[in-house]
């Protein structure tokens, strides 16, 4: 009887994944090496790109550092690069490597990695093909699947915390556009019903989405028909189901002389993700002042 044949199927090993965000963004942290760093490897590892030619024929090389200290220098060429589809390109252990445990390593690995948009959000299937069966079972004993895994698991903590980011920079832009439309209902709808919040003019303290509702509907009918928001230094954090931003802004528009356009204020904002969605729960706005005079600092040139 003739010997079975291996097939291609039984030389590879393949893992799944759905992210939850757009295709595009998973490319993105799949292959620029300011995004490989933050997720790259199993948990617990880091990881540094030392090259990264991001064409078909370019090479790429980067190492895992493990809590341990030992270092896992890992090498390709790209065989094929279809933005943002699909990747072919081999991978290897980097020339000169020993374990520090003497095994024997598997050749001849090439990998697949095929980005399928479900929506807003990304299946990646990632094929691990080998040269035969042996250097899969190789492979497979060395733990990659496990390696793996764990390491797709930082890439969507990752994705999450960079989808979260871009998520409440919209919320601050469109309340930003909601002030400048004086739309009260959209200004609004991201506040949670328990805010606190801190105003640079009386009162000082605004307990309540509702409240806080009643100043803003007193305070812009004040503000001219035509103007704008500019903002200056915004950094936001994001972490788990908290975030923290602050920023410099000041009114501006045709009507210089209006009160509302002479001063620059400093605001700081609290977020929280409250079943999915994120939610204003602390906003303060000041100004800062000189304890020689009392007197509000207005401008940024002091």
């Amino acid at each position: 009887m003739a010997a079975k044949q291996d097939t291609a199927s039984d030389r590879e090993i393949v893992i799944k994944r759905e992210f939850a965000a757009p295709r595009e963004l998973v490319w993105k942290v799949w292959t620029q090496p300011e995004h490989i760093t933050k997720w790259w490897g199993p948990r617990g590892f880091n990881t540094t790109v030392t090259e990264m030619d991001f064409r078909p024929g370019g090479k790429w090389r980067y190492v895992m550092h493990g809590p341990d200290g030992a270092e896992y220098p890992v090498r390709g060429v790209f065989r094929e690069v279809v933005p943002p589809e699909r990747i072919v390109t081999t991978d290897e252990f980097d020339e000169g490597w020993q374990p520090p445990q003497p095994i024997d390593l598997p050749s001849g690995i090439v990998a697949t990695a095929v980005f399928d948009a479900i929506g807003v959000r990304t299946r990646l299937t990632l094929t691990i093909s080998h040269a035969t069966v042996e250097d899969k079972n190789k492979h497979a004993a060395m733990g990659v699947e496990g390696g793996w895994n764990s390491s797709l698991d930082c890439m969507d903590d990752y994705l999450m915390a960079l989808t979260d980011e871009v998520t409440v920079r919209q919320l601050i832009a469109d309340q930003t556009k909601a002030i400048c439309e004086k739309n009260v209902d959209k200004l609004m709808r991201p506040y949670a019903p328990d805010l606190v919040a801190f105003d640079a003019i009386p009162p000082f303290q605004t307990n309540g989405a509702d409240a806080w509702r009643q100043t803003w509907a007193s305070c812009l009918p004040h503000f001219p028909e035509t103007f704008a928001i500019e903002t200056r230094d915004l950094r936001l954090t994001v972490s788990g189901t908290a975030a923290f931003a602050h920023w410099l802004f000041r009114f501006t528009g045709p009507e210089k002389d209006h009160p509302a356009m002479q001063s620059w204020m400093r605001l700081t904002g609290c977020y929280q993700k409250i079943e999915g969605e994120w939610r204003i729960v602390h906003e303060h706005c000041s100004v800062p002042f000189d304890p020689h005079t009392s007197k509000a600092l207005l401008t940024l040139d002091v």
